[in-house]
């Protein structure tokens, strides 16, 4: 029987504004898989008011798993994610057994409550692409951002439970297009972080801004290429720029240390900043708070 019991409560009663996640506790489960309790902020309902869905985490034991101890290479052993949703009506705890199933052979689940239902904030629209569509997409970009996620996965990875769900093939990278499965087709384009070099500038002049904002980009895998100080150290408002073919990158990177993706760009045609980056963060003052 799957145990769970909550050993820990790291907020109560928190506000997660849309996009923004706050782990509320951890749980101990069975012999092959560890448990994280969230709130993810979600799409705002029509009238502006903020929504928090509820979610698990599922994560699979193991030496390596997500912790860059993978041996000469540095890199821990990443695994496929699978994000599940319930059925009208239920809840995230309706398909906790099968999350904890995938979990305990090998793969990163992300079960949520949808909005509307349960402890989740919102109302029901109905699978509408405007809340629910949009909902499971923010759900696949914070799954994009775990360390314990491969985002460069074929669609090689199968597990199967009798009389259940049959078998589950690996889910295309988390933050790709559309994130759905890919069901023994061609494998989506991956994006293999530790080939992506990121140079964090400092556009403040609070001493250690970038070697902070870059500790938190290589926790999440990505290779450091630079921490420097920028030109301009009067920079108000973070920004994450990419080089031709890092556009996927960069907004992986924004999602990691929590910059809206309007803030997502182009590099500059003139920039010399950086020049052996694909990726380029400048640090505003909005992240001296």
């Amino acid at each position: 029987m799957r145990r769970r019991s909550v050993v820990a409560i790291a907020a109560v009663g928190v506000a997660v504004l849309a996009g923004g996640t706050a782990v509320l506790a951890t749980a101990g489960d069975g012999p092959g898989h560890r448990e994280e309790l969230l709130l993810i902020g979600a799409t705002r309902e029509a009238d502006g008011a903020p929504v928090n869905l509820s979610a698990t985490l599922y994560l699979p034991d193991g030496d390596g798993v997500g912790n860059g101890d993978g041996g000469d290479s540095g890199a821990g052993e990443l695994a496929p994610a699978v994000l599940l949703a319930h059925g009208y009506g239920g809840t995230k705890e309706s398909v906790a057994d099968d999350a904890a199933y995938l979990a305990d052979h090998g793969f990163v689940v992300l079960a949520y409550t949808a909005r509307g239902f349960g402890t989740s904030g919102g109302l029901v629209h109905l699978d509408s692409p405007d809340y629910e569509v949009k909902d499971a997409q923010l759900m696949l970009d914070y799954l994009a951002t775990r360390p314990e996620v491969a985002l460069n996965a074929g669609g090689d990875k199968t597990t199967t439970r009798p009389n259940d769900f049959g078998s589950v093939t690996q889910p295309s990278a988390p933050g790709a297009q559309s994130g759905a499965s890919t069901n023994g087709g061609a494998a989506t384009p991956g994006l293999d972080r530790r080939a992506t070099r990121i140079a964090v500038l400092n556009g403040t002049t609070q001493t250690g801004l970038a070697r902070a904002v870059a500790d938190r980009i290589e926790q999440a895998k990505f290779t450091i290429a630079a921490t420097e100080t920028n030109a301009d150290q009067s920079v108000q408002t973070t920004t994450v720029s990419y080089r031709p073919g890092n556009e996927r990158a960069a907004q992986v990177v924004a999602r990691v240390i929590g910059v809206d993706g309007t803030s997502v760009q182009a590099v500059d045609a003139n920039t010399s900043a950086a020049a052996d980056a694909d990726v380029v963060v400048i640090v505003g003052a909005d992240k001296t708070g």
